[in-house]
Formats: C-alpha cells, structure tokens, sequence
C-alpha cells in the first residue's frame, strides 16, 4: 500500500483567523521579526502578518533552509546573493540588505561553505 504522505514537508504552516495556511518554502524570502509578530516577506513582493514570534517561526523551518541571522531576520539562504563580512551584511535576490548579527557570522559562514550544514 501506497502512502501519499511526504516524507519531508516543503511547506511552512501556520496559524490564522480563518484556519491554518501554508506556503511552500521556496516561496519565501525571509521573516523579519517586530514584538511578538513576524512579516513573511514572499518571492512575489507581497508580505503576510503573523502573530507569531520569530522564535516560533524558526523551531518550524529547516535548518537547511531557513537560518537566523540577526535577532530580528530569519532568512531562506537560496535566495541569498552575497554576503560582505566586513559591513556584516547580506543581500539577498530582490536587492534587499538584511544585518548579520555579531555572534552570527561563524553560523552564516559555515552555513555558506559547508555543504552537509545542519
């Protein structure tokens, strides 16, 4: 018997006033943090509003995939294009700048050149 069950999800589900929504992963670009509310930024240009922190966003993404890079962005390293370690920031595909925190940049760099990053 066949099971259509995935064995990974490629979707980030969350919360909303109407059910629950997902959104697969390559659609996102990053999350950006704001109290206890997160802004997931899409490929398209547009932005959904979470009540949700950045905390739990993150405990729901693979690491592969998704890495906090600042206290207040969450990012989908695919779609980064560069990274200038001495202005610690990244640029990521739609031209936007996101700040690399301090005690981030070995993760960034490691997540970058290693290929098996966990």
């Amino acid at each position: 018997m066949e099971s259509n069950i995935l064995p990974y999800r490629f979707f980030f589900a969350f919360p909303d006033a109407m059910g629950i929504k997902s959104i697969p992963y390559f659609e996102i670009l990053y999350f950006i943090a704001s109290s206890n509310y997160a802004t997931i930024h899409l490929k398209n240009g547009n932005t959904i509003l979470l009540s949700k922190p950045l905390s739990w966003i993150e405990e729901r993404l693979p690491a592969k995939i998704f890495l906090r890079i600042h206290q207040s962005y969450l990012i989908n390293l695919n779609y980064l294009n560069e990274y200038n370690r001495l202005e610690r920031m990244v640029k990521i595909v739609n031209g936007m700048q996101i700040p690399v925190s301090v005690r981030q940049t070995s993760v960034l760099r490691k997540a970058l050149l290693t290929p098996e990053f966990v």
